[in-house]
């Protein structure tokens, strides 16, 4: 056993050893992964190029080769025209046309419609092609083969077997320069190509040849054997540099392939030892053990974008996503669910604090764990604060504890905290500490003793969830009903009422123009020191659910929710500029973040707790410009089917096979477009907006959808247009177009409406003079008609006239015989009681006759002029009673006529007023005046009719003992609807109100 010791202790000690450097460099990065599963057609990448179109181009070790949109890929084979599935390199021409060299097959030309085959029947020495390059400068293409080198001028192949001496050679690379230069590498060497000439480098002679890239004064080569430097003024052999040569892992690695971006940074390829980056200065590697999911490369590219990718030997394409976000799930402790405090001591060491598992230090190298059996008062650790005398203030579920660095010194409710369980700390520029609790209010200790403050001291409640010391020295203090303000000892509460929008206040910053930002439950609010402004998810947040705030170093707010985070850049007047959201596809990975689990650091990286662990996010690596989408229309369709673009030539087609313009049949206006906008920075949040020139009146909101449909379009001349905007909010370069138009039909030209309008004019003229004829012998027969008929009507009326006239003369002509009979049988009578009936009655009879007499007068025979009517009356009965007496009529009329209904009862009634004022109210009198006063609205009448005689008792008229003189006044004047009075005047005068019975019998 004892021997057994040594070897045991020199194991264990190994695996110390082993597992403090599997700590070492072990945080992640952002690599993003397309393989099988995402629909790259095959796992082997051996090319990689972005064409004009914006579209990223895979050649497949197997699979043919792939177009990429950033969203899908679309794959093309043999069986689409491609001369074979194994592809080995891309090039791209001038006119956008895509060249394809295969294993077997030889040469595809692809237009984006239709594959055009070049092999060894069409000139080419092998079917065999092994690289190639597009020369833009002469419009050749370069093409290698496993038997030498081929030039191809758009017209003919020129084949090379030699060259500067040297034949029987394999092309494995061919390289550009940026002045133009071109390098073929080969298995014997690299030989280059310069005004027509070629030359072998020396230093290269016997050299297989994988990869050449360069710098400004040097070029970059991989070997099968290692990897070179040499100038490219003389082709002499340069020394790496050091950090390059001192590097182990470096020297050792087997280089497939070197490329140099746009940034200056030299990437480097191998077979088994992942991806180098040379970048200002410094070497980094990425392996497995930081992200990269395969260390076997085949190739390195980098789009307009500024990202790199890297085709693999058996796990697709990884693009490489920059240094933005770094993550830490392989190192202990950092990949913890519930991170949810972070700081960085004066040291450089991180701290984060978990809740489950206590505290973590990481310096960059060793990660140590410190939980209760080191002294901590609880494993549930919520809440950190770096102290002005670099010690570390921890808050946790059961107490409060103070590391210097050695040692924990813990505080409990028995030291004079309010309760152990700490919600949020923050240390004060006075040094002061203060401590949230979770329903026991707010503390503050100075080093010696508790200050307690609660509802009872101003809070609006004890639930403590965040804190903010501003830069004018007020205490913020963030509570679960709304925000409180410390300042000179008073506490002032801001709630609903105030204008925030939600009162779970669960964190607080500050920006650089002095605003106090509050995070709810439901969106963010500034404070300016007058009044609250709220903003939330329609204003371009990603979610209203905020768990943290905090400020970096170039001002921007950070607002951490359960949907990522976003930073809100400001204006220099303190306005919100743009507000730009981070989730998975931006590279934040853990997407949602613990509550107030955020740390700015002295270097500007903002750090995150996540419930996928530790994310660090370094702004200054995050790309501020960004490319703009590139738009085009790659369909159309007429009732959603593009077989009507088989009939035009290929020559007039674009690369998506759309023509230029198109004139459509009248009968062809059901149309659709469908587009694309080809953006590698975050493609999925590309939106589209649209509109139909000639149709649409303003351009389509925004929209995710790629398709627009118009249906029923009228003829004429119309341009679709089409523009694309990124998730960053840069609109493409320009929009793309497609002009058409729509023939009317015969009968919507110009000359069918004009034929149609002249015959619809003759038409209109013959119809109207047929119909004027028409209506003439009409008019004439209907004229005829109606003399005859109007005679017939005269004749009627006039014999009608004539009867009435007989009727109302034999009427009266009767009255008066009855008054002669009456004149008769008076003779007889000799008593004055009975001769006085008699008499009325006579002046009865005459008063009809005379109305009769009125009518028969009249032209129409209905009414009879009331005026008249009572002096032909009172004339009448004058000469009845032989008076002696001149009698004066005072007539006031308004109303002269009244019909037959009416002026029979009201005749009667002014026979017996005006008969007995004859009578009885002048005796003695040579003079008397009858009056007669009417006036009325055509319907309700008013009547004063009496005397100015010597008067007649108004009992007489009242009381039951009437004379029939009296009842019959009292009878007429209910038959008019009406009432009498006598009035109290000289003489005797009767007020009558009564209707005009005519017209209600109308």
């Amino acid at each position: 056993m004892k021997r057994l010791l040594p070897y045991l202790l020199l194991f264990l000690f190994t695996g110390m050893l082993k597992a403090q450097s599997s700590v070492s460099g072990l945080q992640q990065y952002n690599f993003l992964q397309y393989s099988v599963d995402q629909g790259l057609p095959q796992s082997q990448v051996n090319a990689i190029l972005e064409d004009s179109r914006g579209f990223l181009w895979f050649a497949t070790q197997g699979g043919g080769v792939a177009r990429f949109d950033g969203k899908t890929f679309l794959q093309y084979e043999e069986k689409d025209g491609l001369a074979g599935q194994i592809a080995n390199c891309i090039a791209e021409d001038k006119n956008g046309n895509l060249w394809i060299g295969s294993s077997w097959g030889g040469l595809s030309c692809f237009n984006g419609s239709k594959f055009k085959i070049y092999d060894k029947t069409k000139g080419l020495p092998v079917n065999e092609i092994t690289c190639l390059l597009y020369d833009k400068f002469s419009d050749q293409l370069f093409i290698g083969t496993v038997e030498g080198l081929t030039i191809y001028d758009q017209h003919d192949f020129t084949n090379l077997y030699d060259l500067d001496g040297t034949n029987d050679f394999e092309t494995k690379v061919i390289y550009q320069d940026a002045d133009g230069k071109i390098y073929i590498g080969t298995d014997k060497g690299i030989f280059v190509y310069d005004q027509h000439k070629y030359s072998l480098i020396p230093s290269t002679k016997g050299m297989y040849i994988r990869s050449i890239s360069s710098d400004e004064t040097s070029l970059w080569i991989a070997t099968d054997a290692d990897l070179m430097k040499i100038s490219k003024k003389n082709y002499s052999v340069q020394n790496l540099p050091l950090i390059l040569s001192e590097d182990n892992e470096f020297i050792n690695a087997d280089f497939t392939s070197i490329y140099q971006d746009d940034f200056d940074q030299l990437w480097f390829g191998t077979i088994g030892s992942g991806v180098f980056l040379l970048r200002n200065g410094k070497l980094l590697h990425f392996t497995h053990q930081n992200g990269l999911p395969d260390e076997n490369i085949g190739c390195l590219f980098t789009e307009s974008s500024g990202r790199t990718w890297f085709g693999t030997r058996g796990s697709g394409a990884v693009r490489f996503n920059g240094f933005a976000f770094n993550y830490f799930n392989g190192v202990t402790g950092l990949g913890l669910t519930d991170i949810f405090s972070i700081v960085r001591m004066n040291d450089g060491a991180l701290w984060v604090a978990s809740m489950s598992e206590g505290l973590f230090r990481y310096d960059g190298n060793e990660v140590k764990q410190f939980t209760r059996k080191d002294g901590l008062p609880s494993d549930n650790v919520r809440v950190l604060v770096r102290l002005k005398n670099n010690d570390l203030l921890i808050g946790t579920r059961e107490g409060m504890s103070v590391y210097n660095g050695s040692k924990f010194t813990n505080y409990f409710t028995e030291d004079g905290l309010p309760d152990n369980n700490i919600r949020c700390l923050m240390q004060a520029r006075d040094g002061r500490i203060w401590i949230g609790t979770a329903g026991f209010g707010l503390a503050v200790f100075d080093g010696k003793k508790f200050e307690r403050f609660t509802k009872e001291n101003g809070l609006n409640h004890d639930w403590i969830h965040s804190l903010l010391e501003d830069s004018k020295g007020n205490i913020y203090i963030g509570t679960g009903a709304g925000l409180n303000k410390l300042s000179d000892g008073i506490f002032t509460s801001f709630g609903s009422d105030e204008g925030l929008c939600n009162t779970y206040v669960s964190s607080i910053a500050e920006d650089k123009f002095g605003n106090i930002w509050v995070g709810t439950d439901k969106c963010i609010s500034r404070f300016n020191g007058r009044r609250f402004t709220n903003y939330d998810v329609n204003d371009g947040l990603s979610s209203g659910t905020v768990y943290l705030l905090a400020v970096d170093k170039k001002g921007d707010l950070i607002v951490g929710t359960n949907k990522g985070f976003d930073k809100i850049r400001f204006t220099s007047y303190g306005q919100i500029a743009n507000i730009r959201n981070y989730s998975k596809s931006e590279g934040f990975l853990g997407i949602e973040c613990n509550n107030k689990s955020v740390l700015v650091d002295d270097d500007g990286c903002v750090w995150f707790g996540t419930v996928k662990g530790l994310i660090k996010y370094n702004p200054s690596e995050d790309p501020d410009a960004f490319t703009r989408p590139l738009i085009h229309i790659t369909g159309v369709k007429l009732f959603y089917d593009d077989k009507w673009m088989k009939d035009i030539d290929e020559t007039e087609l674009d690369w998506f096979g759309v023509p230029a313009g198109h004139v459509f049949r009248h009968d062809q206006n059901n149309i659709s477009f469908s587009f694309t906008g080809v953006c590698m920075d975050f493609p999925e949040r590309v939106k589209y907006s649209f509109m139909l020139e000639g149709f649409d009146k303003q351009w389509s909101p925004l929209t995710s959808n790629s398709v627009a449909s118009y249906s029923n379009l009228p003829p004429g001349k119309y341009i679709f247009k089409v523009k694309a905007k990124s998730a960053n909010g840069l609109w493409s370069q320009s929009n793309t177009e497609f002009a058409f138009e729509i023939d009317p039909a015969f009968w919507q030209t110009w000359w069918f409406f004009l034929i149609v309008l002249i015959s619809l004019v003759y038409g209109v003229y013959y119809i109207n003079t047929l119909m004027q004829r028409n209506v003439l012998r009409h008019n004439e027969i209907l004229e005829e008609k109606v003399n005859i008929r109007t005679r017939e009507i005269l004749k009627q009326k006039e014999e009608k006239e004539l009867l009435l006239k007989e009727i109302h003369h034999r009427v009266k002509n009767n009255m008066q015989v009855i008054v002669s009979l009456l004149n008769i049988h008076a003779d007889y009578i000799k008593d004055p009681e009975s001769l006085a009936l008699i008499e009325d009655s006579k002046s009865r009879i005459k008063s009809m006759a005379l109305i009769h007499e009125k009518l028969y007068e009249t032209k129409n025979f209905s009414k009879v002029n009331i005026g008249e009517y009572m002096e032909t009356l009172v004339k009448e009965l004058v000469d009845t009673y032989g008076l002696n007496t001149a009698i004066t009529i005072d007539k006031k009329i308004d109303s002269e006529s009244f019909g037959f209904d009416t002026i029979i009862p009201l005749g009667l009634l002014l026979n017996e007023i005006v008969s007995n004022s004859l009578k009885y109210a002048f005796p003695d009198r040579k003079q008397g005046t009858i009056y007669f006063h009417l006036k009325g609205d055509g319907k309700n009448f008013e009547l004063m009719v009496g005397d100015d005689g010597v008067g007649f008792p108004k009992d007489v008229f009242y009381t039951s003992n009437k004379t029939l003189g009296v009842d019959l006044i009292r009878i007429l004047a209910d038959q008019l609807n009406g009432s009498i009075e006598i009035l109290d005047a000289p003489g005797t005068r009767y007020f009558l109100r009564f209707e005009n019975i005519d017209k209600q019998r109308i």
